[in-house]
């Protein structure tokens, strides 16, 4: 008897589990379908993420999982690589559903409506991205739940790339009840040719600058020119990051430019023919095609060199040489002169400027000017010896002339006060003593 109770219990216990797993599980599935398995580097991929076998007595309310992607084949993606609708909504079923960024929020932004698509783009576990969604009134038939695109990364990994689009670990909620957890991959081949296996085999100028002919001085142009790359696998393409040489003015040696093009660690080169033709320097002097302005130089210093406040500076007497690339030189005239106005103590030196041939040169010509007038550099001083004229234009027309070698009563400050002072001395000593005797005589 008590043998058969046993059994008896054990049978109830095997069929409360059944009943319990059967109306615990929930009778649906997710599937993914994607737009192609086949793709170039570049390429986007959409995944369509459905729901299957949906138990028609039953409201899902809720699915949720993560989604990982193989870094080497596709770039990262976001909350704007779910497909929405004009309105910014995504439907499903009969419901439109707001799409939420969660990737930051925290409490106290997270959304306030219970139904939503939310996207975690840096969930706390080791997947790439989480998905969320949840319902109002939930669905009970088979339906579509997200549009997701996909990029390939233009260096993507080429071949056959297993799992390159994975969703794990997805959970499907009907009311309180689970499913258990659900995995669905999607593989892709990567088609193309490895870029890391063309290298560039030559460059050519496919279309020649505008101007080809020129004159000694100036530079030259690259506009209207194309420069096209060929690789060696034979493609080709226009580039621009080329450089060009000789960058500075042109001589009459110049036949050609040298257009130069890098990519990776090969470089190389073509030539552009020009012509460069001889220019008058503009002075008679003659040809100037090969040479340039070097610099110049003050070789005679101006007349006047020191000034009074308020002046302008003077440049008679002033001779200004250029020197030029070939070491020849000449005498210039036409130079300009900084400051041009009136002359102020804090301007020590004035500026000499001569520009030929679209080149300036300047030269530094040092002056003094005071508060007290000025003179110039044949001006000679006599030490101590100054003689000052002052004439009263009055009617009495007296001329007065002023001993500057004095000062009021005092003795000029020269070597003869060391003989005129004992003598006068000497004389006062004298003089006592002769009234002394004078008067001893007297007594």
């Amino acid at each position: 008897m008590r043998k058969s109770k046993l059994i008896i219990l054990q049978l109830f216990i095997v069929f409360a589990l059944v009943c319990t797993s059967s109306f615990a599980a929930v009778s649906a599935t997710i599937s993914l379908k994607p737009s192609t398995e086949s793709v170039n580097r570049g390429d986007t991929v959409s995944v369509v993420l459905s729901l299957k076998n949906v138990d028609s007595g039953k409201k899902i309310t809720s699915v949720a999982g993560y989604i990982n992607i193989d870094e080497n084949v596709i770039e990262d993606i976001t909350v704007d690589s779910i497909t929405k609708g004009s309105n910014g909504k995504v439907t499903i079923g009969e419901e439109s559903l707001t799409v939420e960024d969660l990737t930051n929020a925290t409490v106290e932004t997270m959304p306030t409506s219970n139904a939503y698509v939310g996207f975690n783009g840096n969930p706390t576990s080791n997947n790439d991205s989480r998905i969320v969604i949840d319902f109002n009134d939930g669905v009970s038939s088979d339906v579509d739940l997200l549009t997701i695109n996909y990029k390939v990364k233009e260096n993507a990994r080429l071949g056959e790339a297993k799992n390159a689009i994975s969703y794990s670990m997805f959970v499907i909620t009907a009311d309180s009840e689970e499913s258990q957890e659900i995995t669905q991959n999607v593989d892709l081949t990567v088609q193309g040719t490895d870029e890391t296996e063309k290298t560039l085999s030559s460059i050519s100028i496919t279309k020649a600058p505008t101007k080809t002919s020129y004159k000694v001085g100036e530079t030259f142009d690259k506009t209207g020119m194309e420069v096209t790359a060929k690789y060696s696998d034979n493609s080709t393409k226009v580039v621009t990051n080329y450089s060009c040489s000789p960058t500075g003015t042109l001589t009459t040696s110049n036949t050609s430019i040298t257009v130069s093009y890098t990519e990776g660690t090969v470089t190389k080169t073509a030539n552009q023919a020009i012509t460069v033709t001889k220019s008058s320097d503009g002075d008679g002097d003659g040809d100037s095609s090969s040479k340039t302005l070097s610099s110049i130089s003050i070789t005679k210093a101006p007349t006047k060199t020191t000034y009074k406040v308020g002046e302008s500076f003077d440049k008679t007497g002033m001779e200004v040489t250029a020197t030029y690339s070939d070491g020849s030189t000449k005498k210039v005239t036409n130079f300009n002169i900084s400051p041009t106005g009136a002359l102020k103590t804090t301007n020590t030196s004035v500026t000499i400027s001569y520009t030929e041939g679209g080149v300036t040169k300047t030269v530094n010509q040092k002056i003094t000017v005071s508060t007290t007038g000025g003179n110039t550099n044949n001006t000679s001083n006599t030490n101590n010896s100054n003689t000052n004229t002052n004439s009263n234009r009055n009617s009495n027309s007296n001329t007065n002339t002023k001993d500057n070698t004095t000062s009021g009563s005092k003795l000029p400050a020269t070597g003869t006060r060391m003989i005129i002072l004992p003598v006068i001395v000497l004389i006062i000593i004298s003089y006592i003593c002769y009234k002394k005797y004078i008067k001893y005589r007297d007594i």
